[in-house]
């Protein structure tokens, strides 16, 4: 007989959850029937260290988080659509351990057009994007103790985004936050939906194609 899975939440975002959290609460949000709805506060992102100058360190993002187990296996889904306004509004799903030791990955906006954008961040901060031609977005991540894998959905196949590793292990974290992010680094007036939140046992990852 198999066990239960550990983690088996899937919230439709019609309505708070109380086991969700937020980390900067947006000053203004909705749930309906099309899901949560947030509208960006201005300034806030996630980036540490890396390429600005004067350095720059942000961790003042919008953070909707459910904490699990640092050392369990998990993958984290949601499907989301981004209302840009702004240079670099963004949302999508976020792993974060500490400030120091976190992922998010999901749309941005950049120079007037979307992109699939991925930053990966060990005291420094990564960013790859590649063009995205739509501002709706289904996205997954598999969490594998510390290794990375991304998944997009296009045309309703999961295609792979990137591999990566978070060297949390030197860390004193023992909990892990998971779940969906925005932020508006420029301006207000961005707003993003989110359908649901899915976070799931795995046991491994396997490529697809």
């Amino acid at each position: 007989m198999e066990s239960p899975l550990k983690y088996d939440f899937n919230h439709t975002f019609n309505m708070s959850h109380p086991s969700l959290k937020w980390s900067n609460t947006p000053n203004a949000i909705h749930y309906n029937t099309n899901g949560l709805e947030v509208f960006m506060d201005k300034g806030t992102d996630f980036w540490r260290k890396t390429y600005y100058k004067p350095t720059l360190i942000k961790n003042n993002g919008h953070f909707l988080y459910q904490e699990i187990l640092k050392d369990e296996k998990v993958c984290i889904e949601t499907k989301f659509r981004l209302n840009s306004v702004n240079q670099f509004d963004q949302a999508g799903l976020l792993i974060h351990y500490n400030n120091e030791y976190w992922l998010k990955c999901g749309i941005e906006y950049c120079d007037g057009k979307f992109g699939l954008s991925c930053v990966n961040t060990n005291q420094f901060s990564d960013w790859s994007t590649n063009e995205y031609l739509t501002n709706q977005l289904t996205i997954q991540v598999y969490k594998l103790n510390n290794d990375i894998v991304v998944e997009a959905k296009v045309d309703e196949q999961w295609q792979f985004v990137r591999i990566c590793h978070l060297s949390s292990e030197i860390s004193n974290a023992s909990n892990v936050k998971v779940g969906v992010y925005c932020c508006s680094p420029t301006e207000k007036g961005g707003s993003v939906v989110f359908e649901y939140l899915n976070i799931r046992s795995v046991e491994d990852y396997a490529h697809k194609n």
